[in-house]
C-alpha cells in the first residue's frame, strides 16, 4: 500500500517537475527549506535524497518547525513560502496529475481515517477530500505537506514507495477535466468538533464591489476568486467562479 509521507509527495512532485525543479534531491530540499528557512543541508548531503526515498525521518528540527507553522496561523504563511519556493519547480500543465494522485494515495491509505483532517491548511479531511474538485493549488499542496511533515513517519513508506513511478502516474494524464484550479478558496464551516462539518451558509453578492466591506450582518465580502463549495446530504457538489463571496459564519 502506497503511505501519504514526505517522500511519496516528493515522488510525485518529482515525476511531474518542471525544468526548474532539475531533480528530486532539489525538490526535496526545496520543501525542507521552505519550512525551516535556517535548517542547513549540505552540497554533497544525501540527507534530502534518503529523505525522498523514505529511507530516513525529516530531522526533529524540520517537523517542529512545521507544527510551529500551524500552531501560529495554520498554515498560511507556508502556502505563501511553498508558492513562491516550491510550486515553481512543478510543471504546471501538470497540477492535475499531481493532485489526483495526491487524492488517490489519501484515499487508498488505510491508515487515514476518514475524519482525519490531510490538508492542514484548508482543514479538509479524507473524506471530505474525496468529494472535492475545485482546488487552490498551493494551499492543497502545502496543506497536504504540513500533514505528511508533522503526523507520519516518512520511513512508513518506503516499502512502497517505488510503486509512485511514471506507469502509476501515468493514470492521471488526460483527465484534467476533473480538477478546477482557482488562486484562492475559503472554506467556511461551521463544525461541531474538528474534524465534521455541520453546516456551510454562503451568500453571493453582485460582482460590483471594488473592496472588503461588511454587510448589516457582520460578514466579511471578501474581493477575490473564490469558489463555492456544498456538500448536502446527496453529496452534490455546487461550484461557481465568481469575484465577490459573502461567507456566513454562523459558528462565531
Amino acid at each position: 500500500m502506497i503511505r501519504l509521507c514526505f517522500g511519496s509527495c516528493v515522488r510525485v512532485f518529482t515525476l511531474r517537475k518542471s525544468a526548474a525543479g532539475k531533480s528530486q534531491k532539489n525538490i526535496s530540499s526545496s520543501i525542507a527549506l521552505s519550512i525551516a528557512h535556517d535548517y542547513f543541508i549540505g552540497d554533497e548531503d544525501r540527507t534530502t535524497s534518503d529523505w525522498a526515498i523514505c529511507k530516513k525521518n525529516l530531522p526533529d528540527d524540520v517537523i517542529a518547525e512545521a507544527k510551529k507553522i500551524l500552531e501560529n496561523d495554520n498554515g498560511m504563511t507556508f502556502r505563501e513560502d511553498f508558492s513562491k519556493s516550491v510550486l515553481p519547480l512543478i510543471n504546471e500543465n501538470k497540477y492535475s496529475d499531481i493532485v489526483l494522485a495526491l487524492k488517490d494515495i489519501i484515499a487508498n491509505d488505510t491508515d487515514i481515517q476518514p475524519i482525519a483532517i490531510v490538508d492542514k491548511v484548508s482543514q479538509i479531511t479524507k473524506a471530505e477530500l474525496a468529494k472535492l474538485n475545485t482546488f487552490d493549488v498551493a494551499g492543497f499542496l502545502a496543506g497536504i505537506l504540513l500533514y505528511a511533515v508533522t503526523v507520519v513517519n516518512n520511513t512508513d513508506g518506503k516499502f512502497a514507495i517505488n510503486e509512485i513511478d511514471e506507469n502509476y502516474m501515468s493514470q492521471f494524464s488526460g483527465r484534467e477535466n476533473e480538477v478546477q484550479f482557482v488562486d484562492k478558496i475559503d472554506y467556511s464551516y461551521t463544525r461541531n468538533n474538528d474534524s465534521e462539518i455541520t453546516e456551510e451558509a454562503y451568500t453571493y453578492e453582485d460582482n460590483q464591489t471594488e473592496n472588503a466591506a461588511e454587510d448589516t450582518s457582520g460578514q466579511t465580502v471578501n474581493n477575490t476568486a473564490f469558489v463555492f463549495q456544498q456538500f448536502g446530504s446527496d453529496n452534490k457538489q455546487i461550484v461557481g467562479n465568481v469575484e465577490t463571496l459573502i461567507i456566513n459564519n454562523k459558528g462565531e
